[in-house]
């Protein structure tokens, strides 16, 4: 009890980023499935449980959450019984992302496909770091970041990349019109997606050439005309329902997807 006594004086959700962030270091140092032979598991444990009487938390509707982790000590499984304390006591899990966990290959060597994407004048940070996020797993070449989109530096943005920043080359430019003409100029297909008239439904076309770049601009108003005058294609995603377009970050990720299955054909 007294080893804890310091880290209990804590506000509530200090003591749980505290526990999270012990968990978290395991994760990064060994195996998951060897965290049952560490001593310091337990200890966590034990202040979890001292943390739990101390605030008084309904113990009933953890147990099931608290079985699950002893039998199966791995970083999900105490992510997920974090979570389920927090919400009991009405903090804010948005600083603490008890929820989402994730377990690398960073040996993994990264396998990409000719296709490079550009974000134009992208406002949400979050929405920037789940693109990232896609294109690291999709195997996307490149990003190129221009316009106020927000770049890797951004706190926020990194929230929902989980790090795929570190693992995609990007760069930035203010000047978008700039960097079409510079890719065009070696001979890169750009092709635009918005929900223009003219725009062709977008169904993982073979693009005819070596390698193509795709634009997708701001997630209210779109791209702006001389970008889309710019573009060599002029692509949409078709929706069926009253809304006329998906976020910004689900259809990069389709599309790239699409894009994907259709380059290993």
């Amino acid at each position: 009890m007294d080893q804890f006594t310091k880290i209990l004086s804590k506000e509530p959700l200090s003591i749980l980023l505290h526990i999270h962030k012990k968990f978290r270091n395991f994760e990064k140092a060994i195996s998951p499935q060897d965290l049952a032979s560490e001593a310091q598991f337990h200890g966590l444990l034990e202040l979890t449980n001292l943390f739990i009487q101390q605030y008084s938390v309904d113990y009933n509707n953890l147990t099931p959450s608290y079985e699950r982790l002893k039998q199966t000590p791995s970083i999900p499984n105490i992510s997920h019984f974090l979570a389920l304390i927090e919400r009991q006591l009405h903090l804010n899990n948005v600083k603490t992302e008890f929820d989402v966990t994730t377990i690398d290959q960073l040996t993994k060597s990264r396998t990409t496909f000719p296709l490079s994407i550009i974000l134009h004048n992208v406002r949400s940070a979050h929405n920037i770091g789940s693109i990232f996020r896609s294109c690291e797993g999709l195997g996307v070449k490149k990003l190129y970041l221009t316009g106020y989109t927000s770049t890797p530096e951004n706190p926020r943005l990194a929230t929902t990349a989980l790090g795929a920043d570190k693992h995609i080359p990007w760069d930035h430019t203010d000047d978008v019109l700039k960097k079409i003409n510079q890719l065009q100029k070696q001979n890169i297909l750009v092709a635009a997606f918005e929900t223009s008239e003219q725009a062709i439904v977008y169904e993982g076309h073979r693009i005819p050439s070596e390698e193509a770049v795709f634009v997708f601009g701001n997630e209210r108003y779109g791209l702006e005309p001389e970008v889309l005058q710019a573009a060599d294609r002029i692509y949409k995603v078709p929706m069926w329902g009253r809304k006329n377009s998906l976020n910004v970050s689900n259809t990069v990720s389709l599309v790239c997807a699409l894009k994907r299955e259709k380059h290993k054909k």
